[in-house]
């Protein structure tokens, strides 16, 4: 009888056991668009956050994906390269080719995979920059557009000064307002009777080469001025070039009535 109960206690413990009881919910997934949005040193894996990858794709450059993981690449050297024993002891002497006359047919590092070591741009192709000491193309970053530097000129364009209604008030209050692809970015305010002025407003954003920015200079009029509404200055527009990238800055050409205008081009490390 004693052997019945201990049979049935045993087997009811498996059963408890198979069954498991109530679960730890499973953490829902977190869905992205870049890195970026994923906490840590998780990774966007086919639009969710993850610690494992896929491909090589999925790692940072000079890692690949292994077994889900990303690890550093290893370097082959020619020393590792094992030679065919039984190949070499079958080949007569008088088939061996002089070793001047071997012609290595080992390929170049794949420069689509491999980036190549830098200590500044100018060691890179015209289409790569140089960052954290690897070549690598700029639209792979995050970037920072701005502050804003400039300055007008004394006079308008009619040689006149910037508020001719206001005998006593001679210079102007420039703003700019910040467009990507005629989208609105940000709007500085002015400063007071100046013209020269920075600006610390930003923005941060991934880039395309067919993106467009667009900075539209005013002059902001006060209520006293008979001709009412704000004067435009000028527009100056960007489109990403390499170069900028490697400045780090944009500077405005073909201004009417600017003497300098200029905007800032970081990497961001949001």
């Amino acid at each position: 009888m004693k052997l019945h109960i201990f049979t049935l206690i045993v087997f009811s413990i498996f059963i408890f056991v198979s069954c498991g009881g109530d679960e730890t919910p499973v953490d829902e997934p977190i869905p992205c668009e870049t890195r970026y949005d994923c906490e840590g040193s998780m990774r966007c894996v086919d639009g969710f956050c993850s610690e494992n990858c896929v491909d090589n794709t999925d790692c940072p450059i000079g890692q690949d994906c292994l077994n889900g993981e990303c690890k550093e690449r290893e370097a082959v050297s020619d020393n590792n390269i094992v030679p065919d024993e039984s190949q070499d002891e079958e080949q007569p002497d008088d088939e061996v080719a002089d070793e001047s006359e071997v012609v290595d047919e080992t390929p170049d590092d794949d420069s689509s995979t491999v980036a190549k070591t830098c200590k500044e741009h100018v060691d890179c192709a015209e289409d790569k920059y140089c960052y954290n000491e690897l070549c690598i193309s700029p639209f792979i970053n995050k970037w920072r557009i701005g502050p804003i530097d400039l300055c007008l000129n004394d006079e308008n364009g009619d040689g006149d000064n910037w508020d001719p209604g206001i005998s006593f008030k001679p210079e102007p209050e420039p703003f700019v307002v910040a467009y990507l692809n005629d989208h609105e970015i940000f709007r500085t305010s002015p400063p007071d009777d100046s013209h020269c002025a920075s600006f610390q407003d930003t923005y941060d954003t991934f880039f395309i080469a067919s993106d467009t920015l667009k900075f539209d200079v005013w002059d902001e009029d006060d209520d006293l001025d008979p001709t009412g509404g704000d004067d435009h200055v000028d527009t100056i527009t960007f489109s990403p070039q390499v170069s900028y990238f490697r400045a780090g800055e944009m500077v405005g050409t073909g201004m009417s009535n600017m003497k300098s205008f200029s905007v800032k081009l970081v990497e961001s490390q949001d």
